[in-house]
């Protein structure tokens, strides 16, 4: 996506201690609670990319090993990004909209945008509308988000330089990855998110080689091929969950 994506967006770490389940459930509020409304939550396992749909239309894709919780009431559509990344079409109404991180808030009504947290850090890909993103913490807008741009902010405030998105960057959300001229170590790092089976690079050395082109997101094992025959490398698939490749 960007320079900054590496840290957030494509190439940040799986824990894989994390349980691989799937949920989505609504959970009504009592009636009698004075923010009456309704709650939400969705995950994803490895390798899985699932939409949901919110109470209001918003549209929700989550990424590989993603999880959310919306609650809305009467006054507000509040939705707490847990881990990972997701895709929102939110639907344009009068009641603010806002995505919240450990690291920082968006707030937006109406907007299609990508929110990524991870390592402390919320980025933010905007590609219509307009949205707000603030620091934890803080009651200002920080940042007004245009339309085309990525931008990144931690808890004491931006991260890196104002970038664009380019088509690559929304491919995943079909399920499928897309590199131009990135490092192999990256686009390794970014594969394995979606798949029990791990390329690993014998030599580090080899994560410098650029790649570009296009695979299914749970494919590793069509990617290391690719890689293999590109670069002129050995595949060792002795072990399916273990595909080394080296010189």
């Amino acid at each position: 996506m960007s320079p900054i994506a590496p840290i957030l967006g494509y190439g940040y770490r799986v824990d894989r201690r994390r349980p691989s389940a799937v949920r989505l459930s609504w959970c009504p509020q009592a009636p009698s609670s004075p923010t009456a409304g309704t709650a939400y939550a969705a995950d994803t396992k490895i390798g899985e990319i699932r939409t949901v749909a919110l109470d209001d239309g918003t549209k929700v894709t989550l990424d590989t090993e993603s999880a959310i919780r919306a609650d809305f009431d009467t006054t507000r559509r509040q939705v707490h990004l847990l881990r990972g990344r997701a895709h929102f079409e939110v639907a344009a109404e009068p009641r603010p909209f806002v995505i919240s991180t450990e690291a920082g808030s968006v707030s937006t009504s109406g907007s299609v945008l990508d929110v990524a947290y991870f390592d402390g850090k919320t980025q933010v890909g905007l590609l219509s509308g307009g949205a707000d993103l603030r620091p934890f913490g803080q009651t200002a807008a920080i940042l007004h988000v245009s339309p085309g741009t990525v931008v990144a902010v931690g808890r004491d405030g931006p991260v890196g330089s104002l970038m664009r998105i380019t088509a690559n960057d929304m491919r995943w959300t079909a399920g499928m990855l897309s590199f131009e001229d990135k490092p192999v170590s990256l686009v390794v790092t970014t594969a394995n998110r979606y798949s029990d089976a791990q390329i690993v690079l014998a030599d580090p050395a080899l994560g410098a080689l650029r790649f570009t082109g296009t695979v299914r997101a749970k494919d590793t094992l069509g990617l290391a091929r690719m890689i293999a025959a590109m670069f002129g490398l050995r595949l060792d698939t002795a072990n399916p969950l273990r595909l080394v490749l080296s010189r």
